[in-house]
């Protein structure tokens, strides 16, 4: 079986680098659309009284992420770090972070552990910690602290990391494929007896009518 591509798998080895060094924000956004087209989009940040002045924000992942990552460095006074944001399949998310689609569902799991070592993040070196994902659908469930809101959850605690992972299951949002046939089919069921209907009506009024 082949091994996922290290592209965006890096993304979560990096974050998990830079969490065990420091005072560091960790906020993960995943967007699901379909089984090819999940985005990523990590901001890694140190607390700017830690940060190396000389140090390239955009340089920490050695350039383990794809060419087609963006980067954007940034220093807001209280953080100097980068965002990183890359899109691809979710079979290409590699360990840490993954999304699997199966009967109508997809599984979000964000482990924020070192794919090397195994060794979970300590949330007491995380300063601003938050994982997002957004599911085609609506979700239907989640663990630990995540908060519903419609198609999205959000964890915003990193003490959640101690559960182990991280774990929402939301629909793929293709439930319309399999109800719209039924509801067309009674729509037209509908508009059959209204018709039916209205011809037993018109045809008993002229039959009273003939009578009189």
């Amino acid at each position: 079986m082949p091994r996922p591509p290290r592209g965006l798998a890096a993304i979560v080895v990096v974050g998990v680098l830079l969490a065990l060094s420091g005072c560091v924000r960790l906020r993960t956004d995943v967007v699901i659309r379909s089984d090819d087209q999940v985005t990523v989009s990590v901001d890694l940040g140190t607390l700017r009284q830690y940060a190396n002045p000389a140090a390239e924000p955009c340089q920490a992942d050695a350039g383990l992420l794809p060419t087609t990552a963006t980067r954007r460095p940034y220093d807001d006074g209280t953080y100097v770090g980068c965002v990183i944001t890359a899109t691809g399949p979710a079979a290409a998310l590699g360990r840490g972070l993954s999304v699997v689609h199966a009967d109508g569902h997809y599984t979000f799991r964000f482990t924020g552990a070192d794919p090397n070592s195994g060794g979970p993040i300590d949330p007491g070196t995380l300063t601003d910690f938050q994982v997002r994902v957004t599911f085609p659908g609506k979700v239907v469930s989640a663990n630990g602290s995540g908060v519903i809101d419609g198609t999205r959850v959000t964890w915003s605690d990193a003490t959640a990391l101690a559960d182990g992972e991280l774990v929402a299951v939301g629909e793929d949002g293709d439930g319309w494929h399999t109800v719209l046939p039924w509801l067309v089919g009674a729509v037209v069921v509908l508009l059959v007896l209204v018709v039916g209907l209205g011809i037993y009506l018109c045809l008993l009024y002229t039959s009273d009518a003939a009578d009189e």
